[in-house]
């Protein structure tokens, strides 16, 4: 990893929003934040960005893992990433940014247009049931709903990283899993709350490390000027050890949340 890339990450959100443009494609990048707009062309949607010069190779897909684990739109997870040099201009390198799902692309379309229709009408209910339209309500509503939804399948966990995985479990590790077929992991978990959050505008991050040493991911939520983490997994599972909604660092810390150095939220400074 480039340790000039990590100190330099948690301000990358303003240089990609602020980096010089070059002629327009079909998949010219609308940034929100570290995520890129990605045109829908399954199963290898693909999107243009630009990043500062002088990355490492290593650097730039662990960037476009994250652009990639955060877009909650995707039905299912991407099996491959690319990234082509396109131009220079000044301090800056344009890439598109390409990924590989392995299902057809029929499957990823009705898929997509499924896991659609789920937020919305999540997020709906989440907004017709929380006891406010505080943000702190409807995230404990969403945290709820998204932990009590889905069953944690830990045959799907054990194959994980394997390269033994069916179709099917591909879609579920995202939040495709969380709220269509009801049968996922952490990452479906935290991907499903990252997409309602998108829903109801609240500031949200999937962020991938281990915990206890085994790889997990939870979220991070932006409450005010706080960034506080939400466990949707150790709901799911019951685990009663740490209350897993809006816990802070010094907690995390203490229950071995390890973030990767590189999943870091957008808002979050430099320091």
């Amino acid at each position: 990893m480039n340790v000039h890339f990590l100190s330099f990450l948690p301000i990358l959100a303003s240089l990609i929003l602020t980096a010089p443009t070059s002629e327009p494609t079909a998949a010219t990048q609308k940034s929100s934040g570290l995520i890129p707009q990605w045109e829908d062309t399954f199963p290898s949607p693909v999107a243009v960005i630009h990043l500062p010069k002088g990355l490492s190779d290593d650097s730039i897909f662990n960037l476009i893992d994250n652009y990639e684990i955060n877009c909650a739109s995707f039905p299912c997870e991407a099996t491959d990433l690319s990234f082509t040099p396109l131009s220079e201009n000044g301090d800056f390198r344009t890439y598109e940014i390409r990924l590989s799902m392995q299902a057809s692309e029929g499957s990823l379309k009705t898929a997509a247009d499924s896991l659609s229709f789920a937020m919305i009408q999540m997020a709906e209910d989440v907004r017709r049931t929380a006891p406010s339209n505080l943000p702190q309500d409807l995230l404990n509503t969403a945290f709820q709903k998204i932990s009590g939804n889905a069953s944690y399948d830990y045959a799907l966990a054990s194959l994980s990283g394997t390269g033994r995985m069916a179709e099917s479990m591909h879609f579920d590790r995202t939040a495709y899993g969380a709220l269509v077929t009801k049968n996922t992991v952490c990452t479906g978990y935290s991907r499903a709350l990252k997409g309602i959050c998108d829903q109801l505008g609240i500031p949200c991050w999937v962020i991938t490390g281990t915990k206890k040493g085994i790889e997990h991911s939870w979220n991070a939520v932006k409450l005010g000027n706080q960034t506080s983490y939400i466990d949707c997994t150790a709901a799911a599972v019951g685990e009663q050890e740490l209350d897993p909604f809006l816990f802070d660092k010094a907690l995390a810390d203490q229950y071995q949340y390890s973030p990767a150095s590189y999943s870091i939220p957008p808002w979050e400074s430099g320091s």
